[in-house]
C-alpha cells in the first residue's frame, strides 16, 4: 500500500488549460484583411485606368490589348496570391510599368476621360430645368467636342501628345448680357430739339448709339468667354465646310485649302472696301465740321440745337477715325503670316472669322441697347405759338382793313354804276319820247316814213 510522505512537495505543478487571446487575433485577421482589400483595390483602380479606359486613338488601343494578353497569366497568378503582402502587391504594380509608362496611351486615357465629363457637362446643360442653365447649350459646344476627338484619333504619335485635352464651350445669351449691362448703367440718353413749332424730345435709339458701341465693346473685349465662343464658332465653320466639300475639292486637305482662300481673299476685299467707304465718311464729315467751324467763327453758335449737331458732328468724326484705323490694321493684319504654312492659315482664316464676327456682334448689341428702349415725343413750342398767335392776329386785322377798304370802294362804284343807269335811262326816255312825236308827224309830198320812223322818198311802180 502506497503511503505519501508528510512535508513533501509535489514537483509537478497543477494543469491549466490554454486560452488563447481571441482579440489579438482577431485583430491581427482585421489588419491582414484591410491589408489585403487595400492591395487588391489598388490593383483594380490601376488595372481599370488601363484596360477599362474608354481610347480614341487605334495604335492605343491595340497595344493595351496585346499587352493585356500577354500578362493574362501572371494577372490569374497574383488574383490568387495573398495581397496584403506588401512583396506580392509590388510585384503585381511591376506588371503595369510597361503600359502604365507609356506616354501616348496616358494621354489617350486622360483625354477620353475628358472628352466623355465634357459631353457630360453639356447634356447636363441641355437637360437643366433652369431656362438660363439650358441656353448654355448649343450645338456647335458639341460639334467642336466631335471635331477635337477627330483631330486627335487621326494625328501622328507626336501631335496628339501636344494636343489639349477637349473642352466644352458654353453658348453665351448675348441679349441677356446687353439687358443687364443697360440696366446696371441706367443707360438713358436725352435730347430736345425746337423747329417748325415743335419740340422733338428723344430718349436712347441714334443719339445713344456712340455710347453703347463704346459700353458694348468693353463689355466683349474684357470677357474672356466672349472669344472662347468666337473661336470655337469659327473652327466650327472651317470644319463643317471641310466635311461637307471632302468630295467636291478631292480630299478634305483640298476643301480646306478651298476655304482658306475663300475666307481670306474675301476677308481682303472687304477690307479694302471698307476702307475706302470708311475714309470716304471721315472726309465728308470733316467737310462738314469746316462748314460749322466757318459758321461758327463768324456767327457763332446761335441755338442750343446747333450746339447739340456740332458736339454729335465731333463725336461722329472721332468714331469715323476709329473705323478708319482698324480698317487699315485689319488690312495690315492681312498681310502678315507665312501663306505656305497650313497652320499660320489656318488661324489667319479664323481670325478672319472672328474679327469680322466681332464686329458685326458688336454693331448688333450696340444697336439693340440703344433702340430696345428708345422714346420720340412731340410737343407744340410755346415759343414759337405765341409768335405766331401775334404774327397771325396781325396779319387778321391787315386782312380786316384791306377788306373794308375793298367794300368801300365796290360801294363807291356801285354808286357810280347807279347814277350812270339813271343817267343813261332818262337819255333813252327822251329819245325815245322824241322818236315817237316824230313818227307822227307828216313828211312832205312824195316822201313816207319808214321802219326807223325817217321820210324817204315813195317808189314808183312800173
Amino acid at each position: 500500500m502506497a503511503t505519501y510522505l508528510p512535508d513533501a512537495i509535489d514537483i509537478f505543478p497543477q494543469f491549466k488549460a490554454y486560452r488563447p487571446d481571441f482579440n489579438s487575433v482577431e485583430r491581427g485577421l482585421m489588419l491582414s484583411d484591410a491589408a489585403y482589400e487595400q492591395g487588391a483595390r489598388k490593383l483594380r483602380s490601376m488595372y481599370d485606368s488601363i484596360f477599362s479606359s474608354a481610347l480614341q486613338r487605334k495604335d492605343t488601343t491595340e497595344k493595351r490589348d496585346a499587352y493585356l494578353k500577354q500578362i493574362s497569366g501572371a494577372l490569374k497568378s497574383i488574383a490568387s496570391s495573398d495581397l496584403s503582402q506588401i512583396q506580392n502587391t509590388d510585384a503585381a504594380y511591376k506588371l503595369f510599368d510597361p503600359i502604365s509608362s507609356d506616354p501616348l496611351l496616358a494621354k489617350d486615357i486622360v483625354f477620353s476621360r475628358s472628352l466623355s465629363s465634357e459631353y457630360s457637362k453639356a447634356m447636363n446643360l441641355l437637360n437643366s430645368t433652369d431656362p438660363a442653365t439650358r441656353r448654355q447649350y448649343w450645338d456647335d459646344g458639341i460639334k467642336a467636342l466631335e471635331y477635337q476627338a477627330e483631330e486627335f484619333r487621326n494625328a501622328t504619335s507626336e501631335e496628339a501628345l501636344s494636343k489639349g485635352n477637349p473642352r466644352y464651350v458654353s453658348n453665351i445669351d448675348f441679349i441677356a448680357l446687353a439687358d443687364k449691362m443697360a440696366k446696371d448703367s441706367g443707360l438713358s440718353v436725352k435730347q430736345d430739339n425746337v423747329g417748325g413749332g415743335y419740340i422733338w424730345s428723344r430718349k436712347n435709339g441714334e443719339i445713344a448709339y456712340p455710347l453703347t458701341q463704346s459700353m458694348v465693346d468693353t463689355m466683349l473685349s474684357a470677357d474672356p468667354a466672349v472669344m472662347n465662343w468666337l473661336k470655337t464658332k469659327a473652327y466650327v465653320q472651317r470644319k463643317d465646310f471641310v466635311k461637307q466639300n471632302a468630295l467636291k475639292y478631292g480630299s478634305e486637305q483640298g476643301a480646306e485649302s478651298a476655304y482658306i482662300d475663300k475666307i481670306l481673299k474675301g476677308i481682303a476685299k472687304k477690307n479694302e472696301q471698307g476702307a475706302v467707304l470708311d475714309n470716304k465718311e471721315l472726309s465728308d464729315l470733316k467737310t462738314q465740321k469746316e462748314s460749322w467751324d466757318n459758321l461758327i467763327r463768324t456767327k457763332g453758335i446761335a441755338t442750343e440745337d446747333d450746339r447739340n449737331k456740332y458736339l454729335a458732328l465731333v463725336d461722329k468724326i472721332k468714331l469715323a477715325e476709329e473705323a478708319a484705323k482698324n480698317s487699315q490694321n485689319n488690312i495690315a493684319t492681312q498681310q502678315v503670316g507665312d501663306m505656305k504654312d497650313l497652320v499660320s492659315l489656318r488661324n489667319a482664316a479664323d481670325n478672319a472669322f472672328i474679327i469680322a464676327n466681332y464686329s458685326v456682334l458688336g454693331e448688333s448689341l450696340a444697336k439693340y441697347m440703344a433702340f430696345k428702349n428708345s422714346e420720340v415725343s412731340i410737343k407744340s413750342d410755346p415759343v414759337f405759338l405765341a409768335n405766331l398767335r401775334g404774327q397771325l392776329s396781325k396779319e387778321l386785322e391787315n386782312l380786316r382793313q384791306a377788306n373794308r377798304k375793298e367794300l368801300e370802294g365796290i360801294k363807291a362804284a356801285n354808286r357810280i354804276n347807279e347814277i350812270i343807269t339813271r343817267a343813261q335811262n332818262k337819255d333813252e326816255k327822251e329819245k325815245d319820247e322824241d322818236l315817237t312825236a316824230k313818227c307822227f308827224e307828216p313828211c312832205p309830198e312824195g316822201q313816207e316814213r319808214d321802219d326807223s320812223c325817217n321820210c324817204v322818198d315813195i317808189e314808183e311802180e312800173n
